[in-house]
Formats: C-alpha cells, structure tokens, sequence
C-alpha cells in the first residue's frame, strides 16, 4: 500500500512540475514575442535616422530651393525626431518618389 501511495505521490508531483514547465514555456514565447517586437521597433528607429540624415544631407547639398524650404524641412525633420509619425509619413511621401533625391541618398532604398 505504501508503494501505491508514493506512486500517486509522485504522479502529482509530475503533474505539477509539468505544468509549471508548460506555463513557464508560454511565459517565455511571450517574452520572446515581445523582444522580437523591441527589435523590429529598433530597426524601423534606425531605419527612420537613416533617411532622416540623408534628407539632411541633400539639404545641405543644395537639394531645397530656398532657405525658407530648408529651414521647413528642418522643422519637419525635428517633428519626426520628436516622435510625430504624422510628419515622417509626410516627409517621406515628399522625398520617397523623387528621382532627384533617390539620386543623391544610396541608402534612401532601406527606408
């Protein structure tokens, strides 16, 4: 009878131990998810000061037709590095079509 017992004892205790496997695998998937998510987010931050050096770069090229232009840019360009995606979505429909600026920026193709 004792060894029955033990036996039951030590199902449950597996039980047990399994399921806080289980759980912490989940735990951990999630984690991962979420380091995964930090990532991508890093990239598309990195990604975005890539283009915004090279629209910086084209200004002081030349690329503006006046100062008044450069000096907006410039505006909109600290509104992006501020966080404000509403200026980056603007900026980039202004510089992503043109040939001009494609031209002049080798790494625009990554933004």
């Amino acid at each position: 009878m004792k060894n029955q017992i033990k036996i039951i004892h030590l199902k449950n205790e597996r039980e047990t131990v399994a399921n806080i496997r289980d759980s912490k695998v989940k735990e951990l998937e999630i984690l991962n998810k979420y380091l995964w998510d930090i990532d991508k987010k890093i990239q598309e931050i990195k990604d975005i000061e890539i283009f915004l050096n090279e629209v910086e770069k084209a200004l002081e090229n030349g690329w503006a037709g006046s100062t008044q232009e450069k000096n907006n840019f410039k505006d909109i360009i600290k509104e992006v590095r501020d966080g404000d995606a509403s200026a980056c979505e603007m900026l980039r429909n202004v510089f992503k079509p043109n040939e001009s600026f494609k031209k002049e920026t080798a790494r625009f193709k990554n933004v």
